[in-house]
């Protein structure tokens, strides 16, 4: 609503006489399409830190590995499933036991809990409340809105 407000010069009243409002019935908002649902626990800023994390740790795990296995180098698939698996909350079967590997399955390890479980929690939240595209709520919304 929008609420008008007519001043007086000449009288000052301390109770208002007349209210006027403006009732304006635009569309209401759509919903968003359901196809990007898994997208929608994280802002896409999040997902591309997510990204590049993934890449650093594959080339990490993969230098970690080829130089802990003299004898021969290991694909770079392996190390590309291997942090997938991880982050899907799915074992991995590590080729090494020196301490440096063991430290980088650590840390894989935590940051694939608190990853999967903070999406797994915004998914749950997603899924519970339908998204809706933004509505219109003040003038100004209206103002920049197709509906004038």
């Amino acid at each position: 609503c929008l609420y008008y407000s007519w001043v007086s010069n000449y009288l000052d009243f301390s109770k208002s006489i007349a209210y006027s409002s403006v009732l304006i019935m635009v569309p209401r908002a759509k919903l968003l399409p359901t196809i990007l649902t898994p997208l929608y626990p994280f802002n896409p800023a999040l997902w591309l830190v997510v990204f590049i994390t993934l890449v650093i740790m594959t080339v990490i795990h993969h230098v970690i590995t080829t130089l802990n296995l003299k004898g021969r180098k290991p694909p770079i698939e392996k190390s590309i499933f291997d942090i997938i698996s991880v982050y899907l909350d799915q074992g991995i079967f590590p080729n090494t036991t020196t301490s440096s590997y063991r430290i980088l399955i650590s840390f894989m390890l935590l940051s694939g809990v608190v990853l999967s479980n903070s999406y797994a929690g915004g998914l749950a939240s997603v899924l519970t409340i339908p998204r809706y595209e933004k509505s219109l709520e003040t003038i100004h919304d209206f103002a920049q809105s197709p509906y004038r």
